[in-house]
């Protein structure tokens, strides 16, 4: 698989029940991401995303766009989550971008792949529900992080 050429570039224990608990439905398709961020959303209205429309080729937008920094967040969470089993979870290493009374809530993301293989991004500190993913099976990040390669001492 051409994988590795085209790329470049503490979990808490807490139970994928903790997932599937915090996996709600979107409300609707969106094509495009709201704000740089991914979009902001609150716990009845997450940003519901298929990956594929935000790529450009299978690959990030241009360098420094809009939509390149809204794609960038969300193949991240398809690299924690593309690996996962159905009705599994894991906290990744994202920090949630919500304000709660005027402060960032500073949570860990959790991914979860939901009965219907869609991706479900959650905030288990303020329970919100960031966005939903799909269309991202057949993307360079679906198997996870690429495998280590060895690196040459200079």
């Amino acid at each position: 698989m051409p994988r590795l050429a085209d790329r470049a570039s503490a979990t808490a224990g807490t139970s994928a029940s903790l997932a599937r608990s915090r996996a709600q439905p979107a409300a609707g398709p969106s094509s495009r991401p709201r704000k740089a961020g991914g979009g902001s959303q609150t716990a009845n209205a997450p940003l519901a995303v298929d990956i594929s429309r935000w790529l450009e080729n299978g690959s990030l937008p241009a360098e420094n766009s809009r939509m390149r920094s809204g794609a960038l967040r969300v193949v991240r969470f398809i690299e924690y989550g593309g690996p996962l089993r159905h009705l599994e979870g894991r906290e990744t290493l994202i920090e949630c971008g919500q304000r709660l009374r005027g402060k960032l809530c500073g949570g860990f993301l959790w991914v979860s792949k939901r009965a219907d293989n869609q991706l479900s991004v959650f905030c288990s500190r303020c329970h919100t529900v960031e966005s939903v993913i799909s269309g991202w099976e057949g993307t360079l990040w679906a198997d996870g992080p690429m495998p280590p390669l060895p690196m040459i001492d200079d």
